[in-house]
């Protein structure tokens, strides 16, 4: 019986050093990950103030348009006045301003895909770390 004792307590015992072997392996491995982590993180931050200066730049393009808009109206209604205050393309000839205009859209669109699939992305991890241990 005691024998029996003594091999259950050595078995006991060397599958918790087995456990604990494993739970230091898997330690190691997740600092590491965390420390790729880390290097992840501060390349995202980059990523995200990469962002805010496109979403700047992109503004002030914006206000550019309107105000060139505003100024072509301008300039078209006066020619259609007879006052013709600067030269002004003929009315049916809007080509540049098309082009202008399909270029705004697209990169308005990119920044909207893109801004929604970051902020997803950021939501999800923000969840995830919310959670207590």
């Amino acid at each position: 019986m005691i024998d029996t004792l003594t091999h259950d307590f050595h078995t006991l015992h060397r599958d918790w050093e087995a456990d604990v072997s494993l739970w230091r392996d898997e330690l190691d491995n997740w600092l590491k990950e965390l420390s790729r982590a880390s290097g992840d993180l501060r390349r995202a931050e980059r990523a995200l103030e990469a962002h805010a200066q496109a979403l700047d730049r992109h503004t002030l393009d914006l206000l550019t348009e309107e105000r060139e808009v505003r100024r072509h109206k301008r300039a078209m209604g006066q020619a259609a006045g007879g006052g013709r205050a600067e030269p002004v393309l003929p009315p049916g000839d809007h080509t540049a301003e098309a082009e202008r205009y399909r270029n705004m859209r697209d990169v308005h669109e990119r920044l909207k895909e893109y801004h929604h699939a970051i902020l997803a992305r950021l939501s999800v991890l923000l969840r995830a770390i919310a959670e207590p241990v």
